[in-house]
């Protein structure tokens, strides 16, 4: 479980508007994760800081819609990503 591990602070699916659907940390769910805190639907990697201030190394990683998907997603032309894999990792150790 990667939400488990040492040094991961948080991981999270967001769909592509934002919204955190599933989340290692209860009170995350729901929330709506700004744009500039997912910066695209290109996958990258940066240290920034969360939603709570504290500084992370985040990896964003779009989940795009294959032909198993459709059916409850809808088109690939309509709807080319499904969601937003977001792992954060505690930069403190990293940074200082």
């Amino acid at each position: 479980h990667l939400g488990e591990q040492e040094n991961v602070s948080a991981v999270m699916i967001v769909n592509p508007q934002g919204k955190v659907r599933f989340a290692s940390r209860p009170d995350l769910e729901g929330k709506i994760i700004g744009k500039e805190f997912i910066e695209g639907l290109e996958a990258h990697t940066r240290f920034m800081k969360d939603e709570t201030g504290r500084e992370v190394l985040r990896s964003v990683n779009p989940v795009h819609n294959k032909p198993p998907c459709q059916v409850c997603h809808g088109p690939l032309e309509k709807h080319p990503v499904n969601g937003i894999l977001l792992v954060d990792y505690d930069a403190t150790s990293m940074r200082h």
